[in-house]
């Protein structure tokens, strides 16, 4: 009897191993080197690229297409009426589709990223203006047909412009997909916002 229960034991203790060696090794395979390995560790929040990409989306959806209406705003205040209120609408649309649409963008660039550089770029270019051209249209259509169109030709120009700025500076700071969420606030804010800022400049 004694030596069953002690047999039954080893077993779950050589079951838990197993487990134990497997999840290492999946774990391990995961990273590219040891370094890349503790730089995920150190990551007090790791976001994926799903996640990333649709962050910056989202950023991209609000601020670029905010700078618009503050810079028509600023220039004829009070001229706008109940019109601002269709522009506060379709900034919030803009930025909803990009955010939903920045996950699909993500499991792309996934894969983009794994090819050289000027590829990478290139591909990334034709991505983020069709990304950008979907985004802008569907908040554009609430300023009807004019404002579609505008937005979708604003929202082609920014998104081949930023989503390769993205995808370079994610690629050179990720760890196996992952960036910490700080540096990820950093990028897309910064990203976002220098776009936002040349448009209301102009």
């Amino acid at each position: 009897m004694y030596a069953s229960t002690a047999n039954d034991e080893t077993l779950a203790r050589l079951n838990q191993l197993i487990i134990l060696n497997a999840e290492n090794a999946r774990s391990r395979s995961e990273f590219k080197s040891d370094a890349e390995r503790r730089a995920f560790l150190m990551m007090r929040k790791p976001v994926n690229f799903e996640r990333s990409f649709a962050t910056f989306g989202g950023f991209l959806g609000t601020f670029p297409p905010a700078s618009i209406y503050l810079n028509i705003y600023v220039r004829h205040p009070g001229d706008m009426g109940w019109l601002l209120a269709l522009f506060v609408l379709a900034n919030i649309l803009t930025a909803i589709t990009g955010y939903f649409l920045g996950a699909l963008v993500g499991k792309v660039a996934r894969m983009a990223e794994q090819k050289d550089w000027i590829t990478m770029t290139v591909f990334l270019t034709i991505v983020g203006g069709t990304w950008g051209l979907v985004s802008g249209f569907t908040g554009g259509i609430i300023i009807f047909l004019v404002g579609a169109f505008f937005g979708g030709a604003l929202g082609l120009i920014v998104g081949a412009a930023a989503l390769p700025i993205f995808a370079i500076f994610h690629r050179l700071i990720n760890s196996a997909g992952y960036i910490d969420r700080p540096h990820l606030t950093a990028l897309t804010a910064g990203i976002s916002l220098a776009i936002a800022a040349f448009i209301f400049g102009l």
